[in-house]
């Protein structure tokens, strides 16, 4: 058979004396239509090594490739099996990129920006159990993902962690927040495959991320879905949600003031989240 009547090719690669060349899987289009994301053994420096590479879904300079073809993992995963990096699916605003890895030694389920491969959280985090095969909910707040810590592999959902920390919020990063405690979705002892959440008809609002973190000894609540606080506070929403955030001192202290995408000296703050938002809550000694 021939090439396919309009068909674009994305990817030539030489094969070498041997007849090897990198080979290419898991192809996954980015909701938005422009990117590529997919599976590559071979083509960095180890022939054997397996990682996650994504390109335009156009090659506007003819030379075999689909533009911007970039590199997002580089770790020991090898022959792109079932056990290594992994069914990269894309969040429906096209940004972030879950997929499976056991770079943690374990088999979790992890989220990497597609712009800035730093970017990257463990979402599960389970030691000694096995998350795979992640799916996206329509509003990107939420994986849905198969677990096997009841002993079967049920579906469970987990909201997405926060992006890790950067010098201009100073905040701890992701390893630093008290984790959610995944919700199970399936109970009936049967080995569940592939949960796909759906799409839903009309526009998919955009998840946009608050954190926050604290100065001083004290606690900051958020009485909303998906924020999840403890030591710092942090979680993703659906863009246009309102949080209350609400700041307790502990005894010896007290409440100073916000800082940030907050505001003032009352304890409680109203944050209309119609992008991400970094806060900053004080506490000082009592004198």
């Amino acid at each position: 058979m021939g090439p396919l009547a309009g068909a674009t090719r994305l990817t030539t690669d030489s094969a070498d004396e041997s007849g090897w060349s990198p080979a290419d899987s898991q192809v996954t289009w980015s909701p938005d239509g422009t990117r590529l994301a997919f599976l590559s053994s071979g083509r960095g420096t180890e022939r054997d090594a397996c990682d996650l590479w994504v390109m335009d879904a156009v090659d506007f300079d003819g030379d075999g490739f689909g533009d911007g073809l970039q590199r997002l993992t580089s770790d020991e995963s090898f022959n792109c099996d079932p056990f290594e990096d992994v069914s990269p699916q894309w969040s429906p605003d096209s940004e972030l990129i879950a997929f499976t890895s056991v770079r943690s030694g374990y088999f979790d389920i992890w989220v990497l920006s597609a712009a800035d491969p730093t970017d990257i959280r463990n979402v599960t985090r389970t030691p000694e159990d096995y998350e795979d095969q992640p799916s996206w909910s329509p509003d990107g707040t939420q994986i849905v993902f198969r677990s096997s810590v009841s002993g079967a592999y049920e579906f469970y959902a987990l909201p997405v962690p926060p992006p890790p920390a950067t010098a201009a919020t100073g905040h701890r990063g992701v390893d630093a927040l008290a984790r959610p405690t995944p919700t199970q979705l399936t109970f009936d002892g049967d080995d569940k495959q592939h949960a796909d959440w759906g799409a839903q008809a009309g526009s998919r609002p955009a998840a946009v991320a608050v954190t926050v973190t604290k100065k001083g000894t004290g606690f900051v609540s958020a009485p909303v879905p998906h924020i999840t606080c403890g030591r710092d506070c942090g979680g993703t929403v659906v863009s246009g949600t309102t949080v209350q955030l609400k700041a307790t001192p502990r005894a010896g202290y007290r409440f100073k003031e916000w800082a940030g995408g907050c505001a003032g000296t009352r304890r409680r703050c109203t944050i209309q989240m119609d992008g991400s938002t970094t806060v900053v809550a004080r506490f000082v000694r009592l004198r």
